[in-house]
């Protein structure tokens, strides 16, 4: 697959099949996440990976039981959530690791943010090369303690993100792109 398809052809797969995802599959989705920039070449993050069912299992109901009592969502979608964990073959959490910055200031944590961001755009396209569904999710951007407490994330280490990764359970729909998005040499 060329870059532009890779890229162009990137969709977010919410279902997927129970077909395992193969261990070199992951190693190479893992690499493309290293290989990305970083604000000084820190390289501040680490992956953890999730194929585990009982540890999907539990972070999956911890997450929903934290989702439910903080009134964001009612028990159906909470429900749908941990659905959807429990039910993708692997789940690799992006962490930042704060030990890894240059200097201990908001700047850097910003850049710290941005440079995990950037590896999992490069997870997101290696998983599509390699005929993988995946998406992006947030989620512990709010549930960071759960994460910590279940996974044995240490205090300097602060989770960002969650992919989803495994083989598409049907076509995912078609991307509508945004207009009136770029600005040339001013606003």
């Amino acid at each position: 697959m060329d870059c532009n398809d890779a890229i162009f052809s990137r969709r977010s797969v919410r279902k997927f099949t129970n077909q395992a995802v193969d261990n070199v599959s992951i190693q190479k989705i893992l690499i493309a996440g290293a290989s990305a920039p970083s604000a000084h070449n820190e390289q501040p993050w680490h992956f953890i990976v999730l194929n585990n069912e009982t540890i999907k299992k539990r972070l999956a109901q911890d997450m929903m039981n934290a989702y439910i009592a903080s009134g964001k969502a009612d028990e159906q979608r909470a429900v749908r959530s941990y659905n959807m964990t429990v039910n993708t073959p692997v789940i690799i959490v992006g962490c930042l690791d704060m030990e890894q910055l240059k200097y201990q200031n908001e700047l850097e944590y910003k850049m710290g943010i941005q440079s995990l961001a950037a590896a999992a755009e490069n997870m997101l396209i290696a998983a599509n090369c390699l005929g993988l569904g995946s998406y992006w999710r947030a989620a512990p951007w709010v549930t960071a303690n759960i994460i910590r407490n279940v996974l044995g994330v240490p205090d300097y280490v602060e989770p960002q993100w969650m992919l989803h990764v495994g083989f598409a359970a049907g076509e995912p729909g078609r991307k509508i792109m945004r207009n009136g998005i770029d600005h040339w040499n001013h606003w």
